[in-house]
């Protein structure tokens, strides 16, 4: 929690410098870089929703758990970052056109170098936390940052040539790739949020275990049908219909139930499987 607080407070305090600095100075890789620091907000805001809402465990009201909390915010924050995409875009288009100066470039170096200094202790002491808790969230908050600073040197290469070597449209070229970039990600982003939000089927997932059982037991388990599946949060849901041997004792037909369950739920640990016994043959 202690990094994950870390990280949402740096991304504000940076947020905020790098907006104001691209206002003053008409720099469009600063007003991206400072969007950049906006969507690491967003993201550090879905892991504390993840982390306080969907991990909560299912109730009467929500027998699935609260799984989709997650990728509700995930899905929210790809809009966001779309919508700051092609604002950022609209921006440096209408720089060029207009021809409007960048100004206080030393100012913004210096914001930039900042930065980036925040940055990489932040990476170094999330490296730490990650070395010594595993921790899955942080790590992929952690390659978010190395993101940041490979963003940074190009926010900074783009206002030294234009600030310094007068190459027109430097800094409005950084600026586009880095929305780009921004864009890029969010239809990643998108397109996983939704996959969860409308219950995309993972039973190609499954089925290999499934068919194994099967042909283990294949002279009292004829088959499988109905198969269906979906996520929420870190959770899989997984039902079926298994064809059995008719004349098989109650009994003898819950063992294999049983331990098709068992087998499943040691491949997949956090799967919940619901399976309906049926006579086939």
């Amino acid at each position: 929690m202690g990094a994950a607080l870390a990280s949402l407070f740096l991304a504000t305090l940076l947020a905020i410098i790098k907006l104001y600095q691209s206002y003053q100075s008409n720099s469009v890789g600063l007003l991206a870089s400072g969007v950049d620091s906006l969507v690491d907000i967003a993201a550090a805001l879905v892991l504390l929703l993840a982390i306080l809402g969907s991990d909560r465990p299912a109730d009467n009201e929500h027998r699935y758990g609260h799984g989709k909390y997650e990728a509700l915010g995930s899905f929210l924050r790809s809009l966001f970052v779309m919508l700051s995409a092609f604002y950022i875009c609209y921006r440096g288009l209408l720089r060029m056109e207009t021809g409007e100066p960048l100004t206080l470039v030393t100012e913004s170096l210096v914001v930039m170098i900042v930065s980036l200094s925040l940055t990489l202790t932040v990476f170094l002491y999330q490296s730490h936390v990650v070395k010594k808790t595993g921790s899955l969230a942080i790590a992929a908050d952690r390659l978010n940052y190395l993101g940041d600073l490979g963003s940074g040197l190009l926010v900074i290469v783009g206002l030294l040539l234009e600030g310094f070597f007068s190459f027109r449209g430097a800094d409005v070229l950084g600026g586009l790739l880095l929305a780009l970039y921004l864009g890029y990600g969010a239809l990643h982003i998108l397109r996983d949020s939704l996959a969860v939000l409308l219950d995309r089927d993972i039973s190609a997932d499954f089925a290999p275990v499934i068919a194994r059982f099967v042909q283990e037991n294949k002279s009292v388990v004829y088959g499988f049908h109905d198969v269906r599946s979906r996520t929420a949060g870190n959770m899989h849901f997984l039902e079926f219909h298994l064809e059995l041997e008719g004349s098989l004792a109650f009994r003898e037909s819950h063992a294999l139930v049983e331990a098709l369950m068992q087998r499943l739920q040691e491949s997949f640990p956090d799967l919940q499987v619901i399976i309906h016994a049926e006579p086939g043959g």
